[in-house]
C-alpha cells in the first residue's frame, strides 16, 4: 500500500477536478473526508445525511482500494474491552439491515454479511491468552452476548467462568 502525504492527496485531488471543484464559483465542500475506504465513505454517508457536503479525498484509484481491501472482512463481537463489544455489536446489526441502512432500492445488488459462526482458541499454557480470553469473557457477558465454551452454551443468566 502506497503511503502518501495529505498534502499530496489533495494535490492530487485538485489535479484530477480543478481547483474550481474545491472552492469559489463552482462549490464549496464543508468537510474534506480523506480516505474512501469503509470509515471515509461511512464518515461522509453519516455527514452528508446530516446536512454537510463532503468530498472523499484518497490515494487509491477507486473507492475501498487501500487497508479496506487488504482486511478480512471479519465482523466479530469478541473483544477484551465492553466498549469495543458493544460497538462491534451495534455495527452487526448494521450489516444485518444494510440495505436500509444505505436506503438502497429494492433488488439492489450490495454485499450482504455471510453468518459463519467463529472460534477463539483458548491456550492455557499462555498466561498472556488467559488474561486476554478472561477479559473477553467478562466484557460478553457484560453485554449480554451468548458464547459456547466446548460444547457448553453460556447465556446472560448463566456464569460465565
Amino acid at each position: 500500500m502506497a503511503h502518501i502525504t495529505l498534502q499530496k492527496a489533495c494535490r492530487r485531488f485538485v489535479d484530477h477536478v480543478g481547483s474550481r471543484h474545491i472552492a469559489g464559483n463552482a462549490r464549496a465542500y464543508d468537510i474534506i473526508v480523506i480516505g474512501g475506504g469503509v470509515v471515509g465513505n461511512s464518515s461522509a454517508l453519516e455527514l452528508r445525511r446530516k446536512g454537510f457536503t463532503t468530498v472523499n479525498v484518497d490515494a487509491g484509484p477507486c473507492p475501498g482500494y487501500g487497508s479496506t481491501s487488504s482486511s478480512s472482512a471479519i465482523v466479530r463481537n469478541y473483544y477484551s474491552s465492553i466498549d469495543s463489544c458493544r460497538l462491534a455489536w451495534e455495527g452487526y446489526h448494521g450489516w444485518v439491515r444494510w440495505a436500509d441502512y444505505l436506503q438502497a432500492p429494492p433488488n439492489e445488488d450490495l454485499c450482504y454479511l455471510n453468518e459463519i459462526g467463529n472460534a477463539a482458541i483458548d491456550t492455557p499454557a499462555s498466561p498472556q491468552c488467559q488474561k486476554y480470553l478472561a477479559n473477553v469473557r467478562k466484557a460478553m457477558a457484560a453485554c449480554g452476548f451468548l458464547w459456547k465454551i466446548g460444547t457448553q452454551l453460556s447465556s446472560r443468566n448463566e456464569s460465565h467462568t
